[in-house]
């Protein structure tokens, strides 16, 4: 992508899409079945996910369900050879490259602390299904960073730091929720805390204080009701009746 280099940082997904290196704001693969795969963001998603850095092997999408908006959940039927997984296959039988992210989420010492990175081109080089650990089938990728472009950013001396210094900054010129969309889950490590101290701190109501609680808004109701009745059936005044009658 033009304009985009090499370790190029986002503390969100949307701030990544908006740099077109990658499409969706939740989902891993960005591409179909027609012109192969543009994209993927590695975040851990998925069982048995390997990196290696120059390398890694990456689970396709699908046979989990994520209703009830959410992120994540354990595999509980076949991957389909369709979509985003046909779409990686595109990418072998036509040799096509691939942009790959890396997100703070993925278990490995390539990841960034926080957000998204980009990490250059890589090809898919090989495809193949197996039974997972959950037990159902599964399509995995291993994909191959391609030669003779900028440095992976994990070569560069003292990396770590500097990109901790990049996303620093980052934080202090966007905020803590930069361009993140609600309802997608999508939550950077400090507002995850903030919500879950916030959720400690607000006690649930009682049987007893529900129960009032809706007791108390029943005969509001009734009441409003009654009122409404009231004024329907009110008669008219003199001047109301007389006004009807010249009428």
């Amino acid at each position: 992508v033009e304009g985009v280099a090499v370790g190029k940082l986002w503390l969100s997904r949307v701030a990544c899409s908006q740099d077109r290196v990658h499409g969706p704001w939740v989902g891993g693969i960005h591409g179909g079945e027609k012109n192969g795969a543009f994209s993927v963001v590695l975040s851990g998603g998925y069982e048995g996910d390997v990196d290696e850095g120059h390398t890694f092997t990456y689970t396709g999408s699908g046979g989990r369900d994520l209703s009830g908006n959410k992120r994540t959940a354990p595999q509980s039927s076949d991957q389909q050879l369709r979509g985003g997984n046909r779409a990686l296959a595109v990418n072998i039988w036509r040799s096509l490259p691939m942009r790959v992210v890396r997100g703070y989420k993925l278990k490995s010492e390539f990841a960034p602390s926080c957000g998204y990175r980009y990490d250059g081109l890589y090809r898919v080089k090989d495809m193949w299904p197996e039974m997972g650990e959950s037990g159902f089938v599964i399509w995995r990728y291993r994909m191959e960073r391609i030669e003779g472009q900028e440095g992976a950013p994990w070569e560069a001396q003292g990396w770590k730091g500097k990109e901790d210094e990049v996303l620093a900054g980052l934080r202090e010129e966007q905020g803590d929720a930069p361009l993140i969309p609600k309802g997608t889950g999508t939550l950077l490590p400090t507002q995850r805390a903030k919500k879950a101290k916030a959720a400690k701190g607000e006690p649930k109501p009682g049987k007893g204080e529900a129960k009032a609680g809706k007791a108390k808004a029943k005969k509001g109701e009734a009441k409003a009701g009654k009122a409404e009745v009231g004024a329907s059936r009110a008669r008219p005044g003199r001047a109301a009746s007389k006004r009807l009658k010249v009428n």
